[in-house]
């Protein structure tokens, strides 16, 4: 697949009209192109015109200086004499209520007609599109294997048609920030429960579903179970909405799914706990977002408990950032990973485990644990005492490949017991501590370190405090395997 350019203004696109249609085999893709302009898309229809073929086409029009884009031309000669398009992608912001409406469902309905009922994928992102431009297109998404309709404004009534008009063969249907409540949930729910539906990814984040929608998405999830990947992060949803998700999850038997995101929710402790029995219960999933859900002492033991529990075999990747994830709590944590020999990686960004909570984790990793390859401890007021704690840990586990203690007071003296240890240490190979009041001597011990351990690929020390001869020191260690940045 060959690519044209990043950026085509006027001139660009000009010089690309004039290029002879033998130039072009049928399998060019072209995109994606930038802050286009009208002149540009003109010199576009006009090269297509002339024979050019394209079987991806990307137009983004984000941060152009054109606020009123020629699309009909472009589409109608894509209409007449492309035949080889399978992708089309196009981003016009628009500012709904704004008195100036770009017609883009009119221009995609003419660029897919005919000749280009070919096309598999069309995204179409923070284009203005309404429940109107829906039923105009609704023809279109029929033939679609992937609809990505994000940052437009379907609601309800436009999420209805997309669901009507999709057909059993689509697999990826992205209705992420569109004002979607329940209704709309509920229509996609529907298309879920279809027969020999093959809908294996579906994003409804950033919309306003509630208890009703969430149920009805859990209770078609488990009904027909090829729903692989399901996003429901930012509804605001509350426990209730969370609780009735995972109860529906099990009206089917043990549920099955590659990722589940309900980040940027408010399910507490009660959502927690219904997680917790569900895992326990045996449901399987890969990767569980719970981000920024409210979940205090009660929810997070709840949940430790369950992945202590060998039922709870299918979770391999946990997101508990920005919860309530005090020390008390990361020892409950610290528990879990001594018994558990399933998770590879646990985010905990932006909580305040402390010291106490970082040496009960470091304690898990140090000794029993063998499994987890990634933590993430972004900003939990984690100080020299826990830099010692994973300095200790690094010495003794060969096993953990990533660790990112960003944004803590990591100081010199923390950093020097992590150098310490990365003499040591054959396994990590990312190590991120950008924010961590590290001045020169913990940077000259760092240095020190990597010039003994050549395993560490990426190593990220920005925004701590180094003077220029440091950070030369550090940087000079960079190589083709390696990369450092101060």
């Amino acid at each position: 697949m060959s690519h044209l350019g990043n950026s085509v203004e006027p001139e660009a696109a000009s010089e690309l009209a004039a290029v002879s249609a033998m130039n072009f085999a049928s399998n060019w893709s072209l995109g994606p192109i930038e802050c286009a302009t009208s002149a540009g898309l003109l010199g576009l229809a006009h090269l297509f015109e002339r024979g050019g073929e394209v079987s991806e086409l990307d137009i983004d029009f984000t941060g152009s200086r054109d606020g009123s884009p020629q699309l009909l031309p472009l589409a109608e000669s894509l209409c007449r004499n492309n035949t080889e398009l399978r992708r089309f992608a196009l981003c016009i912001p628009q500012n709904k209520g704004s008195g100036h409406r770009i017609v883009v469902a009119e221009a995609v309905y003419t660029a897919l007609a005919g000749r280009n009922g070919a096309v598999e994928e069309i995204m179409l992102w923070n284009s203005g599109l309404d429940p109107q431009d829906a039923r105009l297109l609704a023809n279109a998404l029929r033939a679609m294997v992937r609809i990505d309709l994000t940052g437009n404004y379907l609601g309800d009534e436009g999420a209805e048609v997309v669901a009507n008009s999709a057909r059993l063969g689509l697999r990826e249907l992205l209705l992420s920030a569109n004002d979607i409540g329940n209704n709309g949930a509920e229509a996609v729910a529907r298309l879920i429960s279809r027969e020999s539906n093959s809908l294996q990814i579906v994003r409804l984040d950033i919309n306003r579903i509630r208890a009703t929608g969430f149920k009805a998405l859990g209770t078609a999830v488990a009904r027909r179970g090829r729903v692989r990947h399901l996003d429901l992060a930012t509804n605001f949803a509350k426990p209730d909405a969370v609780v009735g998700l995972v109860q529906s999850f099990s009206s089917a038997g043990p549920l099955s799914l590659c990722s589940l995101n309900l980040g940027r929710n408010s399910m507490g402790e009660e959502g927690a706990g219904a997680i917790s029995e569900a895992l326990q219960r045996g449901a399987k999933v890969h990767n569980l977002n719970l981000k920024h859900n409210d979940v205090p002492l009660e929810g997070i033991t709840a949940l430790a408990l369950a992945l202590s529990s060998p039922l709870s075999s299918g979770l391999r990747e946990l997101d508990l950032s920005e919860n309530d994830v005090y020390d008390a709590a990361a020892e409950k944590l610290g528990d879990m990973l001594c018994a558990n020999r399933i998770l590879t990686e646990l985010r905990l960004d932006m909580n305040m485990i402390g010291d106490r909570g970082a040496e009960r984790i470091a304690d898990a990793l140090k000794g029993k644990n063998r499994t987890l390859r990634r933590l993430s401890l972004l900003g939990n007021k984690i100080g020299v005492h826990g830099a010692k704690a994973f300095g200790t840990m690094l010495a003794q586990n060969n096993m953990l490949l990533m660790l990112n203690m960003s944004a803590n007071r990591v100081l010199d003296q923390g950093a020097e017991y992590l150098g310490n240890a990365l003499c040591h240490n054959t396994g990590l190979e990312l190590l991120w501590l950008e924010d961590c009041k590290i001045g020169n001597a913990g940077g000259v011990s760092l240095a020190a370190a990597l010039r003994v351990n050549k395993d560490l690929g990426q190593v990220k020390l920005s925004g701590n405090q180094f003077d220029g001869q440091t950070i030369a020191l550090l940087e000079g260690l960079s190589n083709s395997d390696r990369t450092i940045s101060c």
